[in-house]
């Protein structure tokens, strides 16, 4: 949990900042880009110079993320002016998660994190790290809060698509009575959260639908798996992407349709990114902690919803995944 102290110093900092590096986590979602964005166009406002950014080569903003207010203050990850007093790393757990720009943030004069993810690795010199909060949005707001910044229209948008995006339009535990009184906050601004959640879980291309059907109709049914509660296990490869004219950061959405299912406790989807690695998104009812398998394969997130790398093969991959959740050997069904 952060402290007083902590939250003190971050504030203190950006208040006397003159240049700030704002920086989503790589294939970043509405949480990290939403709250990036927001805070960027609120500290703008002061007169700072803000720059928010993504560490990879050639970054585009996700289709699915398009829409968002506040990319005037994105740049390209080679083209991040330095040195920055502040760089503020929003909904990272570990650094290799800043991709290229793990150096220049290490190279500001105060290199602080904003996080709730309970793998948090402690990277940072200044932490504001709740791994309660539902959303890293939530700790944004607060930190808008705390400097005393202006909540525009667009910092409104930005930090209700970061929370009702990482509560699945609030319908995840973690999701408390105070993230219902920001919501609220937020629509009393004057939001169209009607249109905001439209672009979030209903404007898909036609593409990515047909992909989600067929990962539905050809995902395998462990009963057994982490000890009987069953898994659901669906398969995205490159192939498969590029029939459907999908690219590798729409298909993470798919992993939402196949958790709507009422026979398994545990889901995953194993999908190929495009240079032919393999990652692994998983999805918890509840009573399983898939942060704790995540983080044993060198990954992390929350108790119901976390990530890994994984290192070899598809076979390997699910072999591997198939011994964390204690599938039996032969115990399979397609989902139907």
């Amino acid at each position: 949990m952060p402290t007083v102290a902590d939250w003190s110093v971050l504030v203190d900092a950006l208040r006397q900042a003159r240049r700030v590096l704002i920086l989503a986590h790589i294939n970043p979602d509405a949480d990290t880009m939403g709250s990036s964005l927001a805070l960027a166009s609120a500290l703008s406002r002061t007169g700072v110079e803000v720059q928010v950014a993504v560490g990879m080569p050639a970054f585009e903003m996700p289709t699915g993320l398009a829409w968002l207010p506040g990319q005037e203050f994105l740049v390209p990850a080679e083209q991040v002016r330095a040195p920055v007093e502040v760089a503020l790393a929003i909904d990272c757990s570990a650094i290799d998660r800043l991709g290229t720009l793990a150096d220049t943030a290490a190279a500001a004069e105060l290199f602080a994190a904003i996080d709730h993810h309970a793998s948090y690795d402690g990277f940072a010199s200044v932490a504001i790290v709740d791994p309660l909060a539902p959303a890293a949005g939530v700790l944004v707001a607060e930190l808008i809060d705390r400097l005393g910044l202006e909540w525009t229209i667009p910092v409104a948008v930005g930090i209700y698509a970061a929370i009702s995006s990482d509560t699945g339009s609030f319908r995840y535990p973690a999701t408390t009575a105070d993230t219902h009184r920001l919501a609220a906050a937020l629509l009393d601004r004057g939001i169209d959260q009607a249109e905001i959640s439209r672009r979030i879980f209903a404007d898909r291309a036609l593409g990515l639908i047909r992909i989600a059907g067929q990962t539905m109709h050809t995902a395998e049914y462990f009963p057994s798996a982490v000890g009987g509660g069953g898994a659901l296990i669906g398969v995205i490869d490159a192939k498969a992407r590029e029939r459907y004219g999908v690219s590798y950061d729409e298909v993470e959405s798919v992993i939402g349709d196949l958790t709507n299912n009422g026979v398994a406790e545990v889901t995953a989807i194993v999908k190929q990114d495009d240079s032919g690695g393999w990652k692994v998104s998983t999805r918890s009812r509840g009573n399983v902690d898939v942060a704790a398998l995540c983080l044993r394969l060198g990954g992390g997130g929350h108790r119901a919803a976390a990530g890994y790398t994984a290192a070899g093969n598809l076979a390997e991959t699910l072999a591997q995944l198939h011994a964390e959740l204690g599938i039996d050997d032969g115990d399979s069904r397609t989902a139907r």
